[in-house]
């Protein structure tokens, strides 16, 4: 029996919102980055468009297990309903 090495790691996910044909706000797929510092990037160029919004968010766990913690808030950005920061943090986005 070997040792089981540390499975645990970190994900940085964009989540993208803009307004639909109809003027609803409507939440992109969200995507992973590479690091914090790039998906906080990403983010940004999702609130340089009219009514835009981002947020930047950080998950850390194993997922083997599917077992993670809250989500770490790297940076909220534009026009975002002011109900998915909470919701990302109870996982309800991620």
């Amino acid at each position: 029996m070997g040792i089981e090495k540390d499975a645990t790691t970190t994900i940085h996910v964009v989540l993208g919102f803009r307004r639909n044909g109809k003027g609803k706000k409507e939440a992109d797929q969200p995507f992973q980055a590479q690091s914090a510092e790039s998906t906080k990037r990403k983010a940004q160029r999702y609130a340089e468009a009219p009514d835009g919004g981002g947020v930047a968010f950080s998950r850390t766990g194993d997922a083997r297990m599917g077992d993670w913690e809250d989500a770490v808030i790297l940076g909220v950005f534009g026009d975002v309903p002011e109900d998915v920061v909470e919701g990302v943090k109870a996982g309800a986005a991620g």
